[in-house]
Parts: structure tokens; sequence; C-alpha cells
């Protein structure tokens, strides 16, 4: 049973690798994983900092639609990241207009 056990955790483990491989293997993923990082960081200041808070509050809240559809270009890039056969590149981009939209509408200067 012990066997077993190792067997399917081995077989689970090599699974994953592989398709972690072929997830990053997709044209263009390196470049848009690192844009799609950038762009979390930036929204990580609204949300972490205690000032930024302040100052842009519309950042946060999902009631101004120009935030929930951040909020909701967020969810498909980062689904879009861990699933091969997507376009993740243009997910990004969607993030990238989705972040733009709610800073101008929140009141924030260009970055």
């Amino acid at each position: 049973m012990l066997f077993l056990a190792m067997g399917a955790a081995a077989t689970a483990f090599a699974v994953g690798r592989k398709l972690e491989q072929k997830r990053q293997n997709r044209s263009g993923f390196t470049e848009a994983a690192a844009r799609h990082d950038a762009l979390l960081a930036r929204w990580q200041r609204y949300e972490l900092d205690p000032a930024k808070g302040i100052d842009f509050p519309g950042m946060s809240d999902v009631n101004v639609p120009q935030t929930a559809a951040l909020v909701r270009a967020l969810q498909e890039a980062q689904r879009c990241r861990l699933t091969a056969g997507t376009d993740y590149a243009r997910a990004v981009e969607r993030l990238d207009v989705a972040m733009a939209e709610a800073e101008a509408a929140a009141g924030v200067s260009a970055p």
C-alpha cells in the first residue's frame, strides 16, 4: 500500500512538472509573466500602502465599475497564467488596460 502511494505521488509530481513546463513554453510567456508581475506589484501598492488607500479609495472599491473590471482582469490573467492553451499575453494586455482605466477613474496621475 505504501509503495502504491509513493508511486502515485511520484506520478503526480512528474505530471505537475510537465504541465508547468507546457505553460511556460507558450509563446511570449516569459514576457507576459514579467508584465503581469509588474502590474500585480502596482495594484498591491493600492491595497497594502495605507497612504495610497486613503488617497485613492476607488482603487479598492469594487462598486466602482472600473475597479470591478480591474478585479475581473486580475482573475482572468491569473487563470490564463496557470492554464495551458489560453491566451495569457492577451489577458495581461486586458489587465494593463483595466489598470489604467481604474487608475484614471480613481484620479491617479499616470504612473
